[in-house]
């Protein structure tokens, strides 16, 4: 009963984080559950020769307990903040459209490298988180290996893009340095124009795309 009270009491950004964290711990647990693993494989993975609804599904999805904890603890720090800015509608639709983003950057890479290897996870959608954070470059993160050390986001994530462009040119497969970048990209470059354009005028939107 305490947690639920705390649930309810929590912010709206938090109860959001919390939703999204814990459709992903539902997905980790259900691959521990063998009668669900052929449509997990299916839905869930994201290859060149997958079904497309892998796109989204993938990264709701975890296999090991270290990748969701890390890719949910980033989520829970920046993923508030952002959400503060752009309210729950509006986050959610940037959050999917950053992962579906990455998993579209994932699956070029791949086809053109002829790499049939699955992918899976949230780092693509939290890349696209942090390259919205990236627009306030005051915010200041924690590396997870330099953890007492906090520096600005405007240095922080052309780092890491830096390293996953280096993992492209290299074909390196330490991670789907393709979904980062593709999610990293999209976060920078749509959420002035959300947040300038397409949200404030979505009913107008919408009646166009009805025509």
């Amino acid at each position: 009963f305490e947690q639920k009270r705390n649930f309810k009491n929590a912010r709206e950004s938090q109860k959001r984080e919390y939703s999204l964290i814990a459709a992903n711990s539902a997905v980790f647990l259900a691959w521990r559950i063998p009668v669900f693993s052929f449509y997990l494989s299916r839905y869930f993975l994201h290859a060149i020769n997958s079904h497309p609804i892998s796109m989204l599904g993938s990264i709701f999805s975890h296999r090991s307990v270290v990748h969701l904890g890390f890719n949910m603890l980033a989520l829970n720090s920046f993923g508030t903040f952002l959400h503060e800015k752009m309210g729950r509608e509006q986050f959610l639709a940037f959050y999917i459209s950053s992962g579906m983003s990455s998993s579209l950057a994932s699956h070029i890479y791949k086809s053109y490298r002829r790499n049939f290897t699955p992918s899976l996870g949230a780092s693509g959608a939290i890349f696209g988180v942090f390259g919205g954070c990236a627009h306030f470059p005051d915010l200041k993160v924690s590396l997870i290996f330099l953890p007492i050390h906090s520096v600005p986001i405007s240095q922080a994530l052309p780092a890491m893009m830096g390293f996953d462009a280096l993992g492209l040119l290299l074909d390196l497969k330490i991670f789907d340095h393709a979904a980062h970048l593709g999610g990293a990209l999209f976060g920078y470059s749509i959420y002035p124009l959300s947040q300038n354009k397409i949200w404030k005028n979505r009913k107008e939107i919408q009646k166009y795309l009805r025509l």
